[in-house]
């Protein structure tokens, strides 16, 4: 066996002992910077976003920048909303802290015994709200040709907010429109995290033609324009279902008799029946290219695309057959 030349040991020997020393110092410098870090609360703060961080209550001191900036980005609690206080005492924080791995020998809670901790707020005055209602109403054109007038405009009273960019939306209700009361919601949001909806109860005035009897109408009778005529009224204090244009009644016929100087409904008209009992008609029966049409008799009243009882005068059947037109009914194969 060869001898190892004792120059080369020795210089092993030195270079490793060079080695550990310098890792002794690295470890006696790490301990230096390992101390425990310093969290000192204050008594009182403001915050402006949802969550309150350590570092919004707290100075923290600390050799080691690292563990100082992770420590002052831990989430003790929720901020609370606009305008409003909570207070912080300083065994809420420690427990904080050891849920996060932080026990007493690492982070040393000094300070004030409690943080009273304010959420910095804006307000939206109301008259500004008022404003986007009233733009919204006019604009959203929900009584189409009607003239709105707003009389009033109720607001919910908490209009604080947390700093920020504001945006907002308006959400109509589905409630009746010939109320005379129309009723929002203004959907407020700041930086996309902070929501709030404030109520906004509206008061209106809704002009529009209507139509009206001009004279009294005996039940059955057809509308003619002589029986009927328009005025300009206030829709918040009539019944829905009204018609605003006499094109859309004459013709047609009353179900019930109506006196004069009533406003028109839906209910109140309906359109006559084109074919009556014992009218003839042709029944016209069409397959592929062959129509036949035959003469027949109607044994009840019937509306356009109704099914109505007919007899077939040629072979004195009973068909059911659809009302195309006021002489002509159709069958169906």
């Amino acid at each position: 066996m060869k001898s190892v030349p004792r120059f080369r040991f020795t210089l092993w020997a030195a270079a490793t002992l060079l080695g550990f020393l310098a890792v002794a110092g690295d470890l006696r410098g790490l301990e230096t910077s390992a101390g425990p870090a310093d969290v000192r609360l204050l008594q009182a703060v403001h915050v402006s976003g949802p969550d309150i961080q350590l570092q919004d209550i707290a100075d923290v001191f600390c050799p080691d920048p690292q563990l100082a900036q992770r420590l002052g980005r831990l989430t003790i609690s929720k901020a609370p909303l606009p305008g409003q206080r909570r207070h912080l005492r300083k065994n809420y924080v420690a427990l904080r802290l050891r849920q996060f791995g932080f026990d007493s020998d690492q982070v040393a809670l000094t300070g004030a015994p409690a943080t009273v901790v304010t959420a910095r707020s804006m307000e939206v005055e109301a008259e500004e709200i008022r404003r986007i209602v009233s733009e919204f109403v006019h604009a959203a054109n929900l009584w189409g040709s009607a003239d709105v007038t707003i009389t009033d405009i109720q607001l919910g009273s908490d209009r604080l907010f947390p700093p920020g960019r504001l945006t907002h939306r308006v959400v109509p209700s589905q409630g009746p429109k010939q109320s005379g009361i129309l009723r929002l919601s203004i959907l407020f949001e700041v930086d996309g995290w902070y929501r709030k909806s404030i109520p906004a109860v509206v008061r209106i005035d809704v002009l529009n033609d209507v139509v009206v009897a001009r004279r009294p109408i005996g039940r059955y009778k057809p509308i003619t324009e002589k029986d009927v005529t328009v005025q300009r009224l206030d829709l918040t204090n009539l019944p829905a279902h009204i018609f605003t244009d006499t094109g859309e009644v004459i013709g047609k016929r009353a179900r019930r008799k109506i006196q004069a100087k009533s406003v028109l409904r839906h209910d109140m008209i309906e359109t006559p029946p084109l074919v009556h009992r014992g009218s003839m008609v042709s029944i016209v029966a069409e397959s592929g290219g062959l129509k036949v049409t035959t003469l027949g008799e109607v044994k009840s009243s019937g509306y356009l695309g109704q099914r109505v009882k007919v007899v077939n005068l040629d072979s004195k059947k009973t068909i059911f057959a659809r009302v195309v037109d006021e002489n002509t009914v159709q069958v169906e194969f």
